[in-house]
């Protein structure tokens, strides 16, 4: 009885060995079993005398009982060494055998994986990456709503930063800033530098340290103690060589304020905006309540939510409401991730353009997925060689997919090349308004993306040709002539296939045409846009002059017009004027108004209206058409009547019932100084040309003394050609002044649609790429279906088929296809389209005309690629396809 259980158990492990020996190298198989029943039958003694061995030795024999499934698994990279070494370098010999096939598959996939990590690279650095700061997914931007005033982001006042921090308890701190500039003079050349006061813990909540000296102090923000300063590292070393002697150093700024210098900023710190300095901010400072000009951060407390934070900053702002109704009525207190406050306005029309690409790829994908089922036909007696001879179809699938792996391997590596330049090329382009530009590089991440993709691509268009051609019909193609014999059901599937490929082709081009064509829309009506001025043969400069060095009692507006002076003697110059925001320069001042005889409004958010200061000259030299009354004229001094101009839209949302000339109105803060209106001018757009022009009231700067305005010049010529001799006429009145910006208004304008420009531009150049792609694609599977009925047709045209009939059906069966895709596109871009209509402007996301015309455009380009192998079909011989067959 023993004895038979001991050869049960012998033939159980010998069942066990043979099992195991399936996932060992053929070559090693012999070996390896008869080594293991060599030790089986050792043990099999040691298993008679099992109640008698010591608990170490059955230990030992355990493990070496089960050491062989160690040594089966310790074998696999013998037998995955052999056959994918194998694969790969039949792989490679295929490949190098069609070099015509390679080349057109690798560019292809090269396109589509190229475009993809380029635009995946701008993504990558703009909304993936987090924000280079400490514990970034806590910090948050605060700021004022009033929906029912339709007025978003306001600013924050002093005063509620200091209530916030009393009361709201779910924040480690609360952090506010304004940005500035200062003109850096001393020793060097005047330099306009931009910068930005800041709260002492501005820096320590970000979670920055200076790389030399130190941070600011709590005291340095009060007055006469708040003369310090931070540097950026570009400025230090940019401006002082990187002196390390640094600290300590006063600098002169706006040519009278001495500071000193207490610490320098790590390179990668320049927020917010491209701040290259800081100076202290003070909280405490005395002004009106509910003044808002500062922006505010916050960071979280660890497990703090934004739910629970909202709720205590609203309830600190009802506090607020009850004490200083007019300045808090209808306000609440939003908070959004500071992430999301940076990238969020970029990060939709960022993924649209990923999504292009990603369509692009589909279509590559396809191309060479059509190529591989084009050529497995070719190949059907070489698979039915090897099938013969005991392939499996798991190892006929898998050398296809190596083949096709290793064509996406290509692909990407060439894609990568692409996607190197792409980025250059995007950088170089600098669309303005994209944050952290300057971190979108080919890092890590983007590698992994690229393997991935590169990866899936070469399972996803590899797949279906590797499971057609892994069933070869045996008989059929070991018949002579096999090599094109396949049979019809394995063709009617190939053919299949090739169309809904083609169809699923023709639908993602047109998405993306139909997108482009939006966008292409979009941009002609925002290039219509009525922009209320010339821009031809004007200039704009903006000058930073430092008026505290004046002497006391001269006005900066006698400043301005020494400028104006000087200018317009410069040779060329036909005019020149002076104004607080130029056209489209986004710079404006907003102020409640109040209109005589009418009763003052409940809240002093209503009825604003923007508020410009120009000199006399200013619509003649922007070239605005006046409408109703008279412009300003050197008559309208500081002794005379006050006077003011508005646009058409404040004269259409204030005066809708009559004249505005002759009507008087005040600023709210100005009440007993009315201005009476003279005129009423062209609405000019002031902030962007897809944004409503808003009330303006224009006042002359003779009767309204501001600070800093822009110069702008209109010239006989070229204006650009003037800018050496307007620096000289502006350095003979103020030497010290720096000109930190010259640019034409024509350069104006282009920078003002610079980037619905970029996006449309990169969306037409991946729907062109598509399209011919698509073509590309569809000419090749009717080339194909060409060639398959070359017998039949040779027997068509010799029982006197027409060429014209020929062409028809060889044309027909592609329309077909055409026409399916073309039906599926449309219902695809209908639905999709819809998520870019933010970035459209006076045209719909379903607009009929757009989706007709691309349809149309589609249509004729896939009929073009159908024409070329159908005129073909209409020249074969009959003899001869019948011979070849």
């Amino acid at each position: 009885m023993a004895r038979s259980t001991r050869t049960t158990m012998f033939r159980f492990w010998l069942w066990l060995i043979a099992l195991i020996g399936v996932i060992v190298p053929r070559r090693l198989r012999d070996d390896w079993k008869q080594e293991w029943e060599a030790e089986l039958q050792h043990r099999e003694h040691l298993l008679d005398e099992w109640d008698r061995l010591a608990w170490r030795t059955k230990l030992d024999l355990l493990l070496r009982s089960v050491g062989a499934f160690w040594d089966a698994l310790w074998l696999q990279s013998y037998r995955w060494e052999d056959e994918m070494i194998q694969d790969l370098r039949y792989g490679v010999r295929m490949l190098l055998k069609k070099p015509g096939f390679t080349i057109t598959a690798v560019l292809s996939l090269a396109i589509g994986i190229g475009a993809n990590s380029a635009i995946f690279s701008v993504v990558n650095g703009v909304v993936l990456r987090p924000l280079p700061f400490h514990e970034p997914e806590r910090l948050v931007r605060l700021w004022h709503d009033k929906p029912q005033a339709n007025q978003h982001e306001i600013l924050i006042a002093p005063d509620d930063v200091i209530e916030w921090r009393n009361q709201a308890q779910s924040f480690d701190g609360i952090a506010a800033y304004f940005q500035t500039g200062s003109v850096f003079t001393g020793d060097f050349e005047p330099e306009q530098v931009a910068g930005a006061r800041v709260s002492a813990d501005y820096f320590p909540l970000l979670g920055f340290q200076p790389i030399l000296g130190r941070n600011f102090l709590s005291e340095e923000t009060q007055p006469g103690k708040d003369l310090v300063l931070l540097l950026s590292h570009q400025l230090w070393q940019r401006r002082f060589g990187a002196d390390p002697a640094i600290i300590g150093r006063t600098i002169t700024m706006d040519h009278t304020n001495s500071y000193t210098v207490v610490g320098v900023m790590p390179p990668d710190v320049s927020f917010p905006g491209k701040s290259e300095f800081w100076k202290p901010l003070d909280l405490h400072i005395q002004v009106r309540h509910g003044m808002r000009y500062l922006s505010v951060i916050a960071r979280l407390k660890p497990g703090a939510t934004f739910k629970q934070a909202a709720a205590e900053l609203n309830l600190a702002n009802e506090g607020l409401q009850q004490q200083y109704p007019e300045a808090y009525k209808g306000s609440r207190i939003e908070i959004l991730p500071l992430h999301d406050s940076v990238v969020g306005k970029v990060r939709l029309a960022l993924m649209v353009l990923l999504g292009a690409v990603g369509f692009v790829l589909l279509i590559a994908c396809a191309n060479v997925a059509n190529l591989l089922l084009a050529r497995a036909a070719a190949r059907q007696k070489e698979i039915a060689v090897r099938a013969a001879l005991g392939a499996g179809r798991w190892r006929l699938i898998r050398q296809m997919l190596t083949e096709s792996t290793l064509l996406a391997a290509l692909g990407g590596a060439c894609g990568l090349l692409l996607a190197r330049w792409g980025v250059q090329a995007l950088i170089a382009l600098n669309p303005p308004n994209i944050p952290r530009l300057n971190q979108v590089s080919i890092d890590g991440r983007v590698l992994g993306f690229t393997f991935a993709v590169s990866l899936l691509v070469g399972l996803l268009f590899g797949l279906a040709p590797a499971l057609q051609l892994s069933k070869p019909d045996l008989n059929r193609a070991l018949k002579e002539g096999g090599a094109q014999a396949a049979s019809s059901g394995q063709r009617f599937r190939g053919n299949g296939l090739r169309g809904l490929l083609v169809v699923a082709q023709t639908a993602l081009a047109l998405v993306l045409l139909a997108g482009a064509g939006l966008m292409l829309k979009s941009f002609v009506k925002l290039r219509q846009v009525e922009l209320g001025f010339d821009p031809t043969h004007a200039i704009e400069l903006t000058i930073a002059p430092a008026f505290n060095r004046f002497p006391q009692g001269q006005r900066t507006n006698d400043y301005y017009q020494q400028m104006l002076d000087s200018i317009n003697t410069t040779s060329g110059v036909i005019s020149s004027a002076v104004v607080t925001g130029a056209p489209l320069g986004g710079f404006l001042m907003t102020s409640p108004i109040l209109i005589a005889g009418r009763p003052a409004p409940a809240s002093t958010d209503a009825q604003p209206a923007h508020v410009t200061v120009i000199s006399p000259d200013y619509f003649r030299v922007v070239g605005t058409a006046l409408k109703q009354g008279r412009f300003f004229t050197e008559h309208d001094g500081e002794s005379k009547p006050r006077v003011a101009i508005i646009n058409e839209a404040m004269a259409r949302r204030y005066f809708p019932d009559g004249s505005p000339i002759g009507q008087r109105i005040s600023l709210i803060s100005e009440q007993d100084k009315p201005f009476e209106i003279v005129g009423v001018v062209a609405d000019i757009k002031q902030i962007g040309l897809d944004k409503e022009t808003q009330p303006n009231l224009y006042l002359s700067f003779r009767q309204y003394e501001v600070g800093f305005m822009n110069i702008v010049a209109r010239s006989v010529g070229e204006p650009s050609t003037l800018i050496p001799a307007l620096r000289s006429r502006i350095r003979e009145v103020d030497q010290y002044a720096p000109i930190t910006r010259v640019r034409t208004l024509e350069e104006v304008v282009s920078e003002s649609i610079a980037q619905p420009r970029f996006y449309t531009l990169l969306l037409a150049l991946f729907a062109g790429v598509a399209v011919i792609l698509a073509a590309i694609g569809l000419y090749g599977v009717m080339s194909y279906a060409v060639s398959q009925r070359t017998r039949e047709i040779g027997i068509r045209v010799a029982l006197g088929a027409e060429p014209q009939r020929i062409l028809r059906m060889i044309v027909g069966q592609g329309l077909l296809l055409i026409l399916m895709g073309v039906a599926a596109g449309l219902a695809a871009a209908f639905a999709l389209t819809r998520l870019i209509s933010t970035l459209l402007f006076g045209v719909s996301a379903t607009d009929p005309v757009t989706f007709a015309v691309i349809a149309l455009t589609l249509i004729v380009v896939a009929l073009a690629a159908c024409y070329l192998p159908a005129r073909r079909a209409t020249k074969v011989d009959p003899m001869t396809a019948l011979r070849c067959e």
